[in-house]
């Protein structure tokens, strides 16, 4: 376990906006734009945040993912932190 802080503050990395991983995002409920703020700042293989929501309607959401490596780990992380974001059950697609 590290303890401590670190010599340097660290670089910010590149995010995808929420609207490259979902169309609904400017009408969608707040939840749901919440959840995909907090999936875009989960952690992924790579950094390519290969994944997208779509609402439903109601707190159905469905979650897919691109190709490449680590996509289906990626995918998962993201749908935990898309929970976490919209502190609802989410009822997925």
């Amino acid at each position: 376990i590290a303890i401590g802080h670190g010599a340097e503050s660290g670089t910010a990395h590149r995010i995808k906006t929420p609207q490259q991983i979902s169309d609904d995002y400017a009408t969608a409920p707040d939840w749901f734009k919440r959840g995909v703020d907090y999936a875009l700042l989960a952690p992924t293989a790579l950094n390519q945040q290969k994944f997208r929501f779509q609402w439903l309607g109601d707190n159905r959401v469905k979650a897919s993912r691109g190709i490449g490596f680590f996509t289906k780990m990626d995918l998962g992380i993201a749908c935990c932190h898309f929970e976490f974001g919209a502190g609802i059950p989410i009822d997925w697609q």
